[in-house]
Formats: C-alpha cells, sequence, structure tokens
C-alpha cells in the first residue's frame, strides 16, 4: 500500500492551532490592547459572541497564545461543554492551571491546597484536584482570593515570575441554564476588581452564543456591565482570500484565481467552511496545481462533510424525501445577506412552480418542528435558519446537482 505523504494544512475538526491561526486582526488589537493593563494588576473581562462556525474558539485560543508567548502569563483554555455547575468550574479551572504551569511554579501552586493535588497521567502530564463538597463550597465564595494566590505563586512580584493569568470559558452553554453562574460571577468579578485591584492580573474571557450571552444578561442585569463585549461576524473576501493562498503555498501548491474565486464564494465568509473546503480541495488536487475542476469537487464534497457532521441528521430524519429534495435545492438559489440569513415566505415562493408552493408550506412547517428554521415575525411569514451553515449547504446541494453528482 502506497500512503499519500502530503500533510494538510487545514483542520476542519478542532479549532485552530493557534500558529496557523489567519484572519481578524481588528479583533486581535482590540482584545490585546488590555494586556497591559492586566500585567499591571488591572483585571479584565471579554465576552467572545458569535454564530456557530464563526470561530469563536480559535480566536480565543489565538489570545492565550499571545498572552503566554509575549505576556509571559499563564493562560488556560477550557472547554467546558456539559459543565452545569460552579463546582465543577471551580475544580476544572484549578486543575488546568497547576497542568499548564512550568514544574517550578507549579509545586508552589500545589501547595496551596495541601494534598489536594495529585498527578494524573494519561496520555500527557496532568492534574486532578481532589477536593471535597466542603472545600469546594469554601473556596466558591472566595475565588477572587486564590485565583490572586496563585498568580503570586507563580511568582507575579518576581523578576522572572509570570506576568498573569489568561482564562477563557469556552461553551459555557451548560452554565447558563440556571443564574447560578451570572449571579457567582458577577460578586466574583466585583471582589477581584474592588478587593485586589492593582494585584489582580488577570484577564477572564468567555465564549458563548449570542442567545447563551443573552440570557446571563436576563438572569442578572448587572452581570453585562462587567466586560468588553466582541462579537465575531464572517470573515471578508480579502481575509478568505488570504487564509486559502497562506495555506496552500505552505504546501507548495499552486492556486487558480478561478479556483480561488470559487472557494470564497462557497465559504461564505465562515471559518467553519472555510477549513472544510480547503481540506477537501487539497485531498481531491492530484498535481499541486488547484484548478476550478478540483475546486468544484472539493466545495461539494465538503458539502457532503458539513452535512455528515452539523446538518445532515437532523435535514434527513425530519425534512428531507423525494417530495422535498427540489425545495432544499432552490434554497441554494436564493441571496442570503451577510449576517441576514432571513426570508419570508412569499419572497421564496418566487422561486416554485404554482404546484410546488403547496409542498413549500408543507416543507416549512416540517423544517421549524424540527429546528432547522425558527419563525421571525408571524403576521409577515418570516423566518430565519437556526444554523447559518444550513443556507450554505443548501446552495452546495444545488451546486451538486448543477454538475449531476447527486
Amino acid at each position: 500500500m502506497v500512503f499519500d505523504s502530503k500533510k494538510t494544512p487545514f483542520e476542519p475538526d478542532r479549532s485552530v492551532n493557534p500558529n496557523n491561526f489567519k484572519g481578524r486582526e481588528d479583533k486581535v488589537l482590540e482584545a490585546t490592547r488590555y494586556f497591559k493593563q492586566v500585567v499591571n494588576g488591572t483585571p479584565q473581562y471579554l465576552f467572545i459572541t458569535g454564530q456557530r462556525g464563526f470561530g469563536k474558539s480559535s480566536f480565543a485560543r489565538y489570545l492565550g497564545k499571545i498572552a503566554a508567548k509575549k505576556c509571559n502569563m499563564v493562560s488556560v483554555h477550557l472547554y467546558l461543554h456539559g459543565t452545569s455547575n460552579i463546582d465543577t468550574l471551580i475544580k476544572n479551572i484549578i486543575e488546568k492551571i497547576v497542568s499548564e504551569t512550568e514544574e517550578n511554579w507549579r509545586d508552589k501552586i500545589s501547595r496551596l491546597f495541601g494534598d489536594k493535588i495529585k498527578s494524573a497521567t494519561l496520555g500527557g502530564l496532568s492534574f486532578e484536584f481532589n477536593a471535597s463538597k466542603e472545600d469546594l463550597d469554601s473556596l466558591k465564595p472566595n475565588f477572587a482570593n486564590v485565583l490572586v494566590n496563585i498568580i503570586n505563586k507563580a511568582g507575579y512580584n518576581e523578576d522572572n515570575g509570570k506576568k498573569g493569568l489568561f482564562i477563557v470559558l469556552d461553551d459555557i452553554n451548560g452554565l447558563t441554564n440556571t443564574p447560578d453562574f451570572a449571579n457567582w460571577y458577577k460578586s466574583f468579578a466585583d471582589t477581584l476588581s474592588t478587593d485586589f485591584d492593582g494585584n489582580a492580573p488577570i484577564y477572564m474571557v468567555i465564549s458563548g452564543l449570542p442567545e447563551k450571552q443573552h440570557k446571563l444578561f436576563d438572569q442578572n442585569e448587572s452581570f453585562s456591565r462587567i466586560f468588553h463585549y466582541m462579537e465575531l461576524g464572517k470573515l471578508n473576501e480579502k481575509e478568505i482570500e488570504d487564509f486559502y493562498y497562506s495555506s496552500f503555498t505552505k504546501s507548495t501548491m499552486q492556486l487558480d484565481k478561478t479556483a480561488l474565486d470559487t472557494m470564497i464564494n462557497y465559504s461564505s465568509g465562515f471559518p467553519t467552511m472555510m477549513q472544510q473546503i480547503g481540506e477537501s480541495v487539497f485531498w481531491e488536487d492530484d498535481d499541486y496545481y488547484i484548478d476550478e475542476n478540483d475546486a468544484l469537487k472539493g466545495i461539494i464534497e465538503a458539502g457532503n462533510q458539513i452535512g455528515q457532521k452539523y446538518l445532515r441528521p437532523i435535514i434527513e430524519s425530519q425534512i428531507t424525501n423525494e417530495e422535498y429534495i427540489p425545495i432544499i435545492k432552490k434554497f441554494g438559489k436564493h441571496k442570503f445577506h451577510i449576517g441576514m440569513d432571513e426570508f419570508t415566505e412569499n419572497e421564496m415562493s418566487v422561486d416554485f412552480e404554482e404546484q410546488e408552493i403547496v409542498t413549500f408550506k408543507r416543507f416549512l412547517s416540517r423544517a421549524e418542528k424540527a429546528g432547522v428554521i425558527e419563525s421571525v415575525d408571524f403576521k409577515k411569514c418570516s423566518y430565519k435558519f437556526t444554523n447559518n451553515l444550513y443556507p450554505v449547504y443548501f446552495k452546495i446541494l444545488k451546486l451538486k446537482n448543477e454538475y449531476k453528482m447527486l
């Protein structure tokens, strides 16, 4: 068996390695301008929001790299996923800080918790915080003090010590189910900013969907006043072009202008889509020259992959049958505006034959029940997609049909 020796520069299945991060230079400058204040002991709080597929995790990881490399901070990134209570959050933060700190500081930090920190080597050195419920109950109201003590033990006031903590709380969905997190975090931030200002070099970043952000604000109105806010939108064409050129050049591949324009068009400004299209086109090519045919085949395969990973299980189980296939394909013709992936029943009906309109109405009802779309204005019969990848996927289905590759 002969194995392909090519190594892909794309990362469609995970947040992007900070070394490969491209674009959003204005947002990077905005987020990093607070680093000097942090190093000088003034805590900062940033809330990053944006729709799925907009690269929130990759952006936060990149900020973490800057914090570690340029500011000599202890940088930790927690993927919270199913975390739903503050006890688990505190335990995870402490474990991550201990695991990510150099050995000479790690021992001093561990001693803050007595014999509760234990090493647990599994695919790499890591640590467990074996805290009892009583321990966590004690830490919870005093967590600001805990973090200040940690950074002091990491040599904050020493010439060769760490200059701060950079902590990312990523994917906070589970923590928004009750008001507990919003209330606790507001108290934590108030304590940090009032009792330890000037000696609290801590930069806390929260990343979440817009609806989760709004939910936290509803749970505690004062919560919203803590943060600097940053919304990540779609990337512009220049950023997408630079991303593809630099990525393919890294693999010594040439990129035809028509192929590039086609990839930019179907990427639709989504980092997730850009990575998947790049990956699929990379493997479709066999001569280190990306032409339009390579691009089209790669885009169609990227649609297959995105569909399988994010969309198709819902679509196929709920709204896809032979009757609805023509409807889905015609969605691909619609020009959805950036950031405004909404449509009305009337404007979409223009694309349908008279006999298809009844089917279209049934499709809308089925799609709404399946969670693919949601009503925006009942009187105007307007809807929006629950995931912005849906209209991109439908657009690729249309392309697939045109090239008779269904």
